[in-house]
């Protein structure tokens, strides 16, 4: 592949530069990239949406608060959690696989992590505007590298289709796995 050794997928995928370099890649490297795009938007997609349900419990949390009411969260978790139902952004197909733990990731998968949410009774006021603040930073950082691999997938199989529809590329290549 072009991409440097030792780069990380996600910096692979979201290179700046990988836009201009398109006709430059092979079709095997276009496929490579694409089908990494593809595993990323996944892992990033699962991460999105694990903040965003977190960011819910939270947000509820503090509106429980604010409102003086006795009810505790976890009588309403099931309706917090299925508040939800507008989604944003073009339609994909979803993988409901969990994506495996990656030792890069660790400041990402701390910030989902069940923990944080252990410890939500124990936290004052400041700590849960805090923690909310953490997990909307959160989601929008994702959020925005998720919009950048969904752009270079695009291209990536805009190019792949180019190739093949005039000829750059054999079908029969891919079919065979080559």
């Amino acid at each position: 592949m072009s991409a440097p050794a030792g780069k990380r997928r996600i910096d692979r995928v979201t290179d700046p530069t990988l836009l201009e370099r398109l006709s430059e890649l092979s079709t095997p490297d276009l496929r490579s990239l694409r089908d990494e795009c593809r595993e990323e938007e996944s892992r990033l997609s699962y991460h999105r949406r694990l903040l965003q349900g977190r960011c819910d419990i939270v947000q509820a949390e503090v509106e429980r608060r604010g409102s003086g009411a006795d009810e505790d969260l976890q009588a309403r978790l099931a309706a917090v959690l299925s508040d939800r139902t507008t989604t944003r952004g073009t339609p994909r197909a979803v993988s409901v696989t969990t994506p495996p733990e990656d030792p890069e990731r660790r400041e990402e998968d701390a910030l989902v992590s069940d923990a944080a949410l252990a410890g939500l009774p124990d936290l004052d006021e400041e700590g849960l505007r805090a923690l909310v603040e953490r997990l909307t930073d959160g989601e929008r950082a994702i959020s925005e590298q998720r919009a950048v691999v969904l752009r270079h997938l695009d291209a990536l199989q805009d190019e792949l289709v180019a190739r093949y529809r005039d000829g750059r590329a054999d079908i029969s290549d891919m079919l065979s796995g080559a």
